[in-house]
């Protein structure tokens, strides 16, 4: 027998006049004034109280396998010395017996004004492997031992020479792009049913943020089977959209089952750039404080387009890194020439004049963009100059027609979908660069919901419409009503995904 739940004296999002949603099942059968309510008697009725119901937030781009280990790791977030970092990892080494691994440093950060090298984390840590990894997981930095492991001190993997940072004609131990996973490679990893239970706590405290849907970005073949394990055993709490990265796609790229509506792969992730906190975003221009540097372009049109055709007759799409101009125009290039209808790009972030015209001639299906880099990326000028007013142009690509959803990039950057909504409308610590491109709460939740659904290619997600998947939440204020940086404090009182209550402190 089905079951239906009636929210009522509810402030529907998208419409004055609707206070009343049915839900029978796992979908959204009826949504409308009082009326609706009063025809429905002998149900589970939930009193929201006038609070506001909006569609379930979609994180288009996170890294759930790297957010599971990481509560196994130092976080190095915020910290403001090298000499604070080696505490850190020093404290930590006490209490472990094998690798020391941390994440989340930032050398801008720092009072040295520096990168820490090899030798730094020696001096803290000399008898144990230790890997940390820089805030965009674009750059890396391992002790000797570390790579004494990973067989680096001896002799660099062909390929690699120009990924790993010398001094004079020593290797300091800093690791670029796909160098970071030569070492890290080496760490032990845990079991399948060990990760799915990590996953697990990650999907539910997703939850308690509003979170009913995420894209997982770059995974792994095993972070793929600990999740169905958990659909297997009906643990999925939220929604995970899987996109892999190459180099497990290409494990098995003949045997893998598209999945269903809990959890399905929608395509794979590739790399065409690096980072601005490592000068590794491909360029048009050189860096403004770094000359001569124009980055490092991974991929070319014809890889992107060649790769981008072959997935499409499996009917998975192509999800794009690209954060550089330089970047993000060879992606626009692979669309133009390839004819291609699968692929989206992830940050686009620096887009001037003629790489904007570009991108509106020649669409991505979506462009799926991190609201809260305008706060972490405050040293952005320096790097770029006069450029940093075409970083994070939000209102321009939504006003010239682009699909633009939204994302954490968590663990580079918090998982709370509200700090990311207040950094989408505020500009976060660049809102004096470029002013003009802050958004409204409608625009920043619509990059959380409707846009986000297109960029997961969900037909049935993001909107509070009759046929829709019932994913849905009561938040503790109205976001229309707060001044632009309170929304960073909204919380949700009731969180339903499928019909299912996964989240209630409302009563």
């Amino acid at each position: 027998m089905s079951r239906v739940i009636v929210l009522e004296n509810a402030r529907v999002m998208g419409s004055y006049e609707n206070t009343c949603i049915v839900v029978e099942d796992k979908y959204i059968v009826d949504v409308g004034g009082p009326s609706i309510c009063e025809k429905y008697d002998s149900v589970d009725r939930i009193d929201v109280g006038g609070r506001v119901v909006i569609p379930g937030l979609i994180d288009a781009h996170l890294h759930l396998g790297s957010l599971a280990l990481m509560h196994d790791w130092v976080d190095l977030r915020g910290v403001k010395s090298i000499e604070e970092l080696k505490n850190a990892i020093s404290s930590k080494a006490k209490t472990t017996s094998g690798w020391v691994l941390g994440r989340g440093w930032d050398h801008e950060l720092f009072v040295e004004k520096r990168l820490p090298t090899r030798w730094d984390l020696d001096e803290a840590v000399s008898d144990k492997p230790v890997v940390i990894v820089r805030i965009c997981g674009h750059v890396a930095v391992a002790n000797t031992m570390a790579l004494k492991l990973a067989g680096i001190l001896d002799k660099i993997p062909r390929g690699y020479e120009h990924l790993v940072g010398r001094e004079g004609n020593r290797i300091n131990g800093v690791l670029f792009e796909d160098a970071v996973k030569l070492v890290l490679d080496k760490a032990p990893k845990p079991s399948l049913g060990e990760l799915a239970d990590k996953i697990h706590t990650v999907l539910r405290r997703l939850a308690s943020y509003g979170i009913t849907t995420v894209h997982s970005m770059d995974a792994t073949m095993n972070e793929y089977r600990a999740l169905e394990i958990l659909r297997k055993e009906g643990r999925l709490p939220i929604r995970v959209r899987v996109f892999l990265s190459l180099r497990d796609y290409k494990e098995k790229p003949n045997t893998l089952t598209l999945g269903d509506e809990w959890l399905s792969i929608r395509g794979v992730k590739v790399f065409a750039d690096g980072s601005f906190g490592g000068r590794t975003a491909a360029l048009l221009e050189p860096y403004s404080d770094d000359p001569g540097n124009y980055g490092k372009l991974l991929l070319s049109k014809d890889s992107i387009g060649e790769l981008a055709r072959s997935l499409a007759g499996k009917g998975l799409s192509l999800a794009v890194h690209a954060i550089g101009d330089r970047a993000v125009l060879e992606v626009s290039k692979a669309i133009k020439e390839y004819g291609l209808g699968n692929v989206r790009i992830e940050h686009a972030s620096l887009t001037p004049p003629e790489v904007l015209d570009e991108l509106v001639s020649h669409k991505p299906y979506s462009i799926v963009v991190q609201p809260h880099f305008t706060v972490s990326d405050w040293w952005l000028k320096s790097r770029l100059g006069e450029r940093a007013k075409y970083a994070y142009m939000y209102k321009t690509m939504i006003s010239r027609g682009l699909v633009v959803a939204a994302g954490s990039d968590a663990p580079v950057e918090p998982v709370n979908p509200w700090l990311s909504l207040s950094a989408a409308i505020t500009r976060g610590r660049l809102r004096d660069i470029n002013p003009y491109e802050k958004l409204s709460i409608s625009e920043a939740l619509a990059m959380y919901t409707r846009n986000a659904s297109i960029a997961g290619l969900d037909k049935y997600l993001g909107n509070i419409r009759k046929g829709f998947y019932a994913d849905l939440v009561v938040v503790d204020e109205n976001p229309w009503g707060l001044y632009d940086e309170d929304v960073a404090g909204i919380k949700p009182v009731l969180v339903i995904v499928g019909g299912r209550i996964v989240y209630d402190i409302l009563h």
